[in-house]
């Protein structure tokens, strides 16, 4: 097996002499442990990345943000959604890169001028909406039929 230890969703370490008494031996089943925990990886990552989005919004919509800040993160949004770059994608790896330096440049400037308690008090309703929804019953009622 190429990996040491694969982390398997019960949130266990299987060095791979474990993974083979357990009969997971080849290197195909050890592949695909590493994919399922990379994909439940990526799955995280995207869900913490929505809930960053939704604290900005918020954010840009409390009055007690500074205007240099709100200038900011108007920027990083309209510099992700302009149809054009600064510098051209179809340029090798620089194309692509700008979007990874500019937009978290401009977030991370807009976060400078904000009082950390603001973001924190956004971040922590964001948690605290997300865990209700999370564990809110559905009282038998498809996903299409339920009311807010």
């Amino acid at each position: 097996c190429l990996y040491d230890n694969v982390k398997l969703r019960d949130e266990a370490y299987f060095s791979h002499r474990q993974l083979y008494i357990f009969g997971r031996s080849n290197k195909t089943d050890c592949a695909h442990a590493f994919t399922s925990m990379a994909f439940e990886r990526s799955k995280e990552i995207t869900r913490a990345f929505k809930r960053e989005l939704i604290v900005y919004q918020r954010v840009l919509r409390d009055e007690r943000t500074t205007v240099v800040a709100k200038l900011f993160l108007d920027l990083a949004i309209g510099y992700l959604l302009m149809p054009f770059d600064l510098i051209p994608d179809f340029i090798p790896v620089i194309g692509r890169l700008d979007d990874v330096v500019i937009v978290p440049a401009l977030v991370f400037i807009a976060l400078r001028y904000i009082p950390r308690e603001i973001v924190a008090e956004h971040r922590e309703q964001v948690a605290r909406e997300d865990q209700a929804t999370v564990s809110a019953p559905t009282l038998g009622q498809p996903p299409g039929n339920r009311r807010n």
